[in-house]
């Protein structure tokens, strides 16, 4: 059985302007606080119940790997997901189909010398492109396994096969809810990349869950999900749709990667706001607010933005603000579209 242990919580600087932080060794004796106990009916306060499925949705090459990996190595350390929200230690089974092994074993590494813990001496079993599937070996491994919790990466990859039909949904939702009565699951899963949202507006979108590939049924049999989004360069909106989880509260926040400059040593996420992209948003309209006879292309928008606003970020921003409203768009010489305050 999980018991509730102390929580060490790790509070890493702000990287400056244009830096990346570098994240070595000995310094972190610094910055390691105790808070308080962590709530026993949890495993991650807040985001993660024992026992139960959770689907952690997005697009290809989106962040949902990287977000995984730390939170198996946080669960496994004690040590709290993203510097924001505590843990209980467990043992952690981590099965991925979806990145090389190198590749994983080289950010579970980067990601243990954060914690100055050596990534041999967590309770975190790893598996990497071994050919793993719901009905090859898979139900054997996690049987013959301790672990209290096991992480799938990804759904598509681990259950082989059509996922379109009603039927296949149903046998890997039985098979989900075998594991759940002794162990916790959170397994990854893609959205379409159909989806023309792109975004803070992909992230805030109702339709995520109609859009997860396959069968609805995989996300309707969740217990909960979380959407991710990348929103920058290091950048991961992530976004909690809760379904069975008592006393919920929504959670809309973003990830954040540190990594020392040579992205070698180390590798962390941490908590930033959602507010803060909200805040930029704000920032641009100002920018019409303040000069309501102006017009903006989009390069000069950026031009005018750039020191607050990510390029990826502000068409996002720009659509949002035109959707609403409050700017309106027309077309000038050579098809140009601009921007300007609507009157």
């Amino acid at each position: 059985m999980v018991t509730a242990k102390k929580a060490p919580i790790i509070q890493i600087p702000e990287c400056g302007e244009g830096e990346r932080m570098i994240l070595a060794g000995e310094r972190y004796s610094e910055w390691i606080t105790y808070d308080s106990i962590t709530d026993d009916k949890w495993l991650v306060e807040d985001l993660l119940y024992p026992g139960m499925c959770h689907l952690i949705l997005g697009m290809p090459s989106n962040g949902k790997s990287i977000i995984l990996n730390q939170l198996a190595v946080c669960l496994a350390s004690g040590k709290p997901f993203l510097n924001k929200f505590n843990t209980t230690k467990a043992k952690v089974l981590l099965i991925d189909e979806d990145t090389p092994r190198k590749v994983l074993e080289s950010r579970l590494r980067r990601m243990a010398n954060v914690i100055q813990r050596r990534l041999e001496d967590l309770p975190l079993e790893y598996h990497s492109m071994e050919g793993w599937q719901l009905d090859g070996g898979v139900m054997e491994l996690i049987s013959a396994s301790e672990a209290e919790v096991v992480c799938l990466d990804t759904l598509i990859a681990i259950a082989g096969g059509n996922l379109d039909t009603t039927r296949d949904a149903q046998q890997i939702v039985k098979r989900m809810n075998e594991i759940k009565r002794r162990r916790s699951v959170v397994l990854t899963h893609h959205i379409s990349t159909k989806s023309k949202r792109q975004g803070t507006e992909l992230l805030l979108s109702p339709d995520i869950p109609a859009s997860s590939m396959g069968n609805t049924v995989l996300y309707g049999s969740s217990d909960t999900a979380y959407a991710v989004v990348q929103l920058g360069d290091g950048e991961f909106g992530i976004r909690q749709l809760p379904r069975r989880l008592p006393n919920h509260q929504s959670h809309i926040f973003i990830a954040k990667i540190l990594e020392d400059n040579q992205r070698e040593k180390t590798m962390w996420l941490t908590y930033k706001p959602f507010e803060s992209v909200l805040d930029e948003k704000e920032q641009v309209y100002r920018l019409f607010l303040e000069n309501s006879d102006k017009s903006y292309s989009i390069r000069e928008a950026m031009e005018e933005t750039g020191d607050f606003v990510k390029d990826t970020i502000l068409r996002t921003i720009l659509k949002e603000l035109h959707q609403e409203g409050k700017i309106q768009l027309g077309r000038k010489a050579h098809n140009l579209f601009r921007y300007q305050l609507t009157t």
